[in-house]
């Protein structure tokens, strides 16, 4: 009878208890009680947060779980919960892929990729794979720390490694980690390829086909506030002003090509008058009113005012019967659209319920669920909407805010019952647009609960609702939503094509305070179009987002915006360039004092203005940088600075790496004097700070060489072999300390390889440089002679 064999995406745990091995050579029954106890501490977490047990592999085990939030969760209480067991100190490491599932065991090669991460995490610490950094990225909860990239032969995929930094979790300390990084000379954050040609690309153009839509008109987009009314009658009917307003700027927001200030940018500026709200928002007009139950009677009166004109150009006065209160909102949605003459595909006239009592326990829900202030407040809110959708069924409204609720506290399976409850209904009555808002929610509470390709499915099926109806705000919402999850994929084009066609809609809309989106949407173009090693592209959407984070007067974004651009022209060979942003970075962060955890780019930043220097032969200069570096460094008191003590470790690496560079830099400046003893000092320093700098190390030996000092060369031959790609540089200086033939040839041959990529006048300035010089002037030394 054969097995029964099941493909399936699972979060995949590997764990591993540190120091084992001594353990049970030195205690071999004091080694199997151990782990019993992890069976018996662990078993009852892992069945806990729903995981899979699936085989104890030595002290390691193998655990899959089905969704992210599960994994961690349960990792973050393993480690909790195994801190004072005494020698259960466990390494944990988690990544998310494609298993092949045969009677109780799985294999594949993420099984493999998570097994080799594991090690990266620090003892009582997590190591993450990117797809899990980025699956619980947008939760406030979690912090992570970049690792790197490790070292993993015959493995296709490209992977990143990060480890949790929150919940008193200990970062990991990489040079206490046996497994290997590669070498990263350049910035990234995801190495992402793949094609635009993916069904969800179809899917959106034959939506734009069908409806007729274009993204390139220049559009005068009408602006609009609309003042949450002011209730006249007794404090116990306020909720009934609040939430009418809340709902006329929620439907209007979705209308079509119209820009609405969010409730939440109105309540935010809550200290400023009317006018002056109007005029930090950009906006044009102004809806004001008033709301006044008397009795059976309600009275409301309306103004729209133009900021333009400056007056009033509309005012309406309503009084209806207290039961024709739920026929309110949509009457005065569609007063406030015809006066601002657009022409909306959704039919706002149609009543969320004709239950008088329904519709009134709705509004008094949102009202307190909005100003709650404790868990007791928020369940009565929940209980009101609970009742309200007793007494109606049918209100979809009612029922998808519901879903909103429990979205917003993680519990996402009711999330989903209820939206599947709101979309059946929408279904039912064919209401077009309250499918594509429900299939974009439910896109939303997938992505929350790191189901990535659930999330795409649900936001896929929304757009061609969203477009029938015109529904511009959640269109540009879904397509940014989508272009982040391509962004998590081997999928660039896709992740760019949706990303820019978001901005476009965002652009027509006008809304300046949008702006954060669309400056994060630049900064992620400009690295999807890094990772393709389109430079030119990446630089023009890093200028983009530079001048966006200058609007905004964002002082972290503008100078990583600095570094960004400067990086793009370094990949191009335009140095002059690269100096020029480098040194606006610089006399900015040094202007603002900046010497915080990210601060400590100043000496980064002197270290690569030092290394441009360095590259064009102005030496001088270049010692000066480094000089100031190590100055800065060795200034920097962890404890005079506001840095919380969880990020201090990460701190310090960032500051050893520096430290590094700029000791070989300065070493390397008096080996360019010939002064070899002053320059093997500096060697020597940095060697000891960190070892496996290949160049240093090449020029250590270089200097024992130079200056006839015996040393034994095993430390620099292991490190070699560990550097398939080794530089340019590298193997220059590898032929001045071996005077093998090879290195040179190796070396002569990069450098053919990179000025194949440059035009006429950088390739010509590049040779001209004294590295490159001397390496072609030694090839055909050693090759035509």
């Amino acid at each position: 009878m054969s097995s029964k064999v099941e493909r399936k995406l699972a979060v995949i745990m590997t764990t591993d208890i540190a120091e084992y091995t001594a353990l049970s050579s030195k205690d071999a029954i004091k080694a199997s009680e151990l782990l019993k106890i992890q069976r018996n501490t662990l078993k009852p977490i892992i069945k806990k947060y729903n995981g899979s047990w699936m085989k104890e592999i030595g002290d390691g085990l193998l655990l899959t779980f089905d969704s992210v939030t599960n994994a961690v969760e349960c990792a973050v209480e393993i480690q909790k919960v195994t801190k004072d067991i005494e020698e259960l100190n466990l390494r944990i490491g988690i990544h998310e892929g494609e298993v092949i599932k045969q009677d109780d065991d799985i294999i594949g090669d993420d099984v493999n990729i998570a097994f080799r991460i594991e090690p990266f995490s620090a003892v009582g610490g997590i190591a993450i794979s990117h797809k899990i950094q980025q699956a619980i990225s947008s939760n406030k909860e979690f912090e992570t720390k970049y690792i790197g990239k490790p070292q993993l032969k015959g493995v296709s995929q490209k992977i990143e490694v990060y480890c949790i930094i929150s919940h008193e979790l200990p970062a990991t300390n990489i040079s206490k980690v046996s497994a290997k990084l590669e070498k990263e000379s350049r910035f990234n954050i995801f190495t992402i390829t793949g094609s635009i040609l993916t069904f969800i690309g179809i899917i959106f153009w034959i939506s734009v086909i069908l409806f007729d839509l274009s993204y390139s008109e220049t559009i005068d987009t009408p602006s609009v506030i609309v003042i949450p009314f002011e209730n006249k009658g007794s404090d116990e009917d306020d909720f009934y002003a609040y939430s009418i307003s809340a709902d006329i700027i929620s439907d209007i927001t979705n209308a079509g090509l119209i820009r609405v200030a969010s409730l939440n940018q109105i309540e935010d500026l809550e200290s400023l008058s009317i006018a002056e709200k109007a005029k930090k928002l950009d906006i044009r007009y102004i809806v004001t009113g008033t709301l006044w139950k008397m009795k059976e009677i309600f009275q409301l009166n309306i103004e729209i005012f133009d900021t333009e004109l400056s007056n009033v150009i509309s005012t309406h006065r309503i009084e209806k019967q207290w039961d024709e209160l739920p026929s309110v909102k949509g009457n005065i949605s569609k007063i406030i659209l015809n006066n601002l003459k657009i022409d909306t595909k959704q039919n706002l006239t149609k009543l969320p319920t004709t239950n008088l009592e329904s519709y009134k326990l709705y509004l008094d829900g949102k009202f307190r669920w909005k100003t709650s202030s404790s868990k007791q407040d928020s369940i009565d809110a929940r209980s009101l909407v609970k009742e309200s959708i007793r007494l109606d069924q049918n209100n979809i409204e009612a029922i998808s805010w519901l879903a909103t609720t429990y979205t917003s506290t993680k519990d996402f399976k009711m999330a989903i019952k209820l939206n599947e409850q709101a979309y059946d209904l929408a279904d039912l009555y064919n209401d077009k647009h309250w499918i594509g808002k429900t299939l974009m929610y439910k896109g939303e509470i997938y992505s929350r609960n790191s189901q990535s390709n659930r999330a795409l499915e649900s936001f896929k099926k929304s757009i061609p609702f969203l477009y029938e109806v015109n529904d511009k705000r959640n269109q540009a919402t879904v397509l940014s939503n989508i272009g982040k999850i391509f962004s998590y994929t081997d999928d660039v084009d896709s992740s760019i094509f949706y990303y820019e066609k978001s901005i476009e809609i965002e652009n027509d809309l006008g809304d300046t305070f949008k702006l954060r989106h669309i400056q994060n949407a630049y900064r992620n173009l400009g690295h999807r179009y890094d990772e393709k090693e389109n430079y030119n592209e990446s630089i023009l959407y890093f200028k983009k987002y530079l001048s966006i984070s200058k609007k905004l007067n964002d002082i972290d974004n503008i100078y990583n915006a600095y570094l960004l651009i400067g990086k793009e022209y370094e990949a191009l060979y335009q140095y002059d360039q690269s100096l020029k942003y480098y040194l606006e970075f610089y006399d900015g962060v040094i202007i603002k004092n900046l010497i915080t955890p990210e601060g400590s780019t100043v000496p980064t930043m002197l270290i690569h203005i030092g290394q441009y220097f360095e590259a064009i032969g102005d030496y001088k200069k270049a010692f000066n940088c480094f000089t100031m570096a190590q100055k800065i460094i060795n200034a920097i008191d962890l404890n005079d600075l506001q840095v919380p003590i969880e990020y201090h470790e990460n701190f310090k690496f960032i500051i050893n790496s520096s430290r590094v560079r700029s000791i070989s830099g300065i070493g390397y400046y008096y080996f360019i004097l010939g002064d070899y003893e002053k320059s093997l000092k500096y060697f020597k320093e940095s060697y000891n700070i960190n070892n496996e700098y290949l160049k240093n190390t090449i020029l250590l030996y270089l200097n024992y060489k130079i200056l006839g000092i015996s040393a034994d060369k095993k430390p620099l031959y292991t490190l070699i072999k560990a550097n398939e790609d080794t530089h340019y540089i590298n193997n220059f200086y590898l032929f001045k300390l071996f005077g093998e033939s090879e290195y040179i040839k190796v070396s002569f041959n990069q450098i053919q390889q990179k000025i194949d990529k440059m035009n006429k006048d950088i390739k010509s300035q590049f040779l001209s440089y004294p590295i490159p010089k001397a390496i072609v002037e030694e090839y055909n030394k050693v090759f035509k002679e």
